[in-house]
């Protein structure tokens, strides 16, 4: 009731700057899981706005409820981690 979403590249963008702003951006990662995060452009302007990793846990949940595929789940999984590495 008290909470709102927000997206997660604004709370990236607000997280990197206050670490910064405390000078204590070297000591921490930022890891996003996120589900709002699925396409290469979204992985890219999460990492420049400062944070380390991404972890887009709605793309793997729409992998593993693929209907019609036969590759297994490891090899969709790759699939995907290759596409968004190599494009």
């Amino acid at each position: 009731e008290d909470r709102l979403p927000i997206n997660s590249l604004l709370a990236v963008g607000a997280l990197h700057q206050h670490l910064i702003t405390a000078k204590l951006r070297t000591r921490v990662a930022i890891v996003v899981e996120a589900a709002d995060a699925f396409e290469i452009h979204h992985f890219c302007t999460l990492l420049g706005f400062g944070c380390d990793a991404v972890f887009p846990y709605l793309c793997y949940l729409s992998l593993l409820r693929v209907r019609g595929c036969d590759y297994p789940l490891a090899k969709r999984i790759q699939n995907f981690r290759d596409a968004a590495e190599f494009g």
